[in-house]
């Protein structure tokens, strides 16, 4: 059996007919939907060596690790330097990426070419991105 924890960026909504994608607040014109797979008997053994690697920067095992937290200082990066936490984030991603027994699907819906007058299941990019993924 495999688990994969799954996590969206974007919003599912679009702008009132006739109106466009503001460049900031409102809808955004992308939506994203990542998939994380892990077999069931490695689960324990990634999430162990996470909590060290978390543990070994001085965050707590259950901090959660956001880019946007990472980018903008918040969370439990607030306090960090721009140094200290581009450092990190390049740390992170060289460690998930030797992770051999990850694998990482991602879907990316442009909203500005979504039909949105088609059903449900095709036009809401939260439906639509979660039936492709699962497809993957």
């Amino acid at each position: 059996m495999h688990l994969m924890y799954v996590d969206e960026s974007g919003g599912t909504g679009y702008p009132p007919p006739g109106g466009s994608f503001p460049a900031t607040g409102g809808p955004t014109p992308w939506f994203v939907r990542v998939g994380v797979i892990i077999h069931s008997w490695k689960w324990a053994a990634i999430h162990e060596r996470i909590c060290q690697f978390k543990t070994s920067r001085f965050l707590k095992w259950d901090a959660e690790i956001k880019a946007n937290h990472i980018r903008a200082a918040q969370g439990a990066f607030r306090s960090w330097s721009p140094h200290d936490r581009v450092h990190f984030l390049n740390d992170f991603l060289d460690t998930i990426g030797r992770e051999m027994d990850v694998s990482i699907l991602s879907v990316h819906i442009d909203k500005t070419k979504v039909d949105t007058i088609r059903r449900e299941r095709l036009a809401n990019p939260s439906v639509r991105s979660l039936e492709l993924l699962l497809e993957l």
